[in-house]
């Protein structure tokens, strides 16, 4: 019967470990999301028009983003309501290149909330009205 040497039992869990990082799939990349169309910042309760489309802020969904000047376990997250030509979508405020599946597809464009101020502050909460940030990009 075949033994491994001792050194080979240390490096088998890390070969094992490298084989199941590797088999994993990251989900849709760039090649379903192509070039950035626009952008175009929204206060919230306003409407903007976005590459043809017609945008309103209706609202913040969430907003457990970790206030500055704060050391937090967990980054948190930000998610807003918009209206779309009509139809209403919530999107998780991202980095389209990071999380390219965040997106809703609206015909020939993805449109991702890529931005929303003001961030938290551990101080008082900000007078400033939110604003959202979306970028229309061209689907493949």
């Amino acid at each position: 019967m075949f033994q491994l040497p001792a050194s080979g039992l240390r490096i088998l869990p890390l070969a094992l470990l490298a084989l199941a990082f590797a088999a994993c799939d990251s989900g849709p990349d760039s090649e379903t999301v192509g070039a950035q169309a626009g952008e175009v910042a929204v206060p919230l309760g306003e409407s903007a028009s976005l590459d043809g489309l017609a945008l309103s802020f209706q609202a913040i969904a969430e907003d457990s983003r970790c206030p500055e000047g704060v050391d937090c376990v967990w980054a948190g997250r930000a998610t807003v309501r918009l209206v779309v030509d009509g139809a209403a979508h919530t999107l998780p405020v991202v980095d389209p290149e990071r999380e390219p599946d965040a997106g809703v597809r609206v015909g020939s464009r993805v449109l991702f909330a890529v931005a929303l101020t003001p961030y938290p502050s551990e101080t008082a909460p900000s007078s400033d009205r939110p604003v959202v940030t979306v970028a229309a990009f061209a689907a493949r």
